[in-house]
Order: C-alpha cells, then structure tokens, then sequence
C-alpha cells in the first residue's frame, strides 16, 4: 500500500511540476489505485440511467474514467450543498472499548 501511495504522490507533485512549467494539462496520476477509483465512479452510472443521462447533459461520458469520476465528485459537491448534514454529537463520557 505504502508502494501505491509513493506512486501517487510522484504523480501528483510531476503534475504540478509541469503546470508550473507551463504545460497547459498536466497528465493525470495513473495506478492501480486510480484505475480502481475509475472503475467505482462508473459503477455508480452504469446502475442508474438517470445520473448516467444528467452526466451526457453536462456533456460528460459517464463510461469514461476521468469524466466518472469528475461526475461522482460533482454530485458529492450538490449532496453536501442541498443536504446539510447536522454536525456530530460528541459525547464527553463515550469510552472506547479496548480491542482485544
């Protein structure tokens, strides 16, 4: 895992190495880790034909992974924006218990 996460940081800071370069779309990180990512978010739109339709109407493929994705993170964006979810309650007493 450690292995995936130095793959994808190496990605990451290239990219911004070369935006800073001037290079107009830096390459996107490509791992096992994004692939699988990838494949997920198109999971969520090939189940359902009315979010895979508003993501055509975005002018997005939602059979393409940087598109799915991209889709999935926007409508995470408008769940949290509509659907303001009340802030935890902490409990002062709350003891976890020991694992065993």
């Amino acid at each position: 895992m450690n292995e995936v996460k130095e793959t994808i940081k190496d990605g990451i800071l290239r990219g911004l190495a070369d935006a800073a370069r001037g290079h107009p779309d830096p390459e996107a990180p490509q791992s096992y880790a994004v692939g699988n990512i990838e494949n997920a978010a198109i999971g969520v739109f090939e189940s359902n034909d009315r979010l895979a339709k508003w993501m055509r109407g975005l002018g997005l493929d939602p059979y393409k992974g940087p598109d799915a994705v991209l889709g999935l993170g926007l409508l995470l964006t408008l769940d949290v924006k509509n659907g303001r979810r009340p802030d935890p309650v902490i409990d002062e007493d709350f003891e976890w218990p020991e694992e065993h």
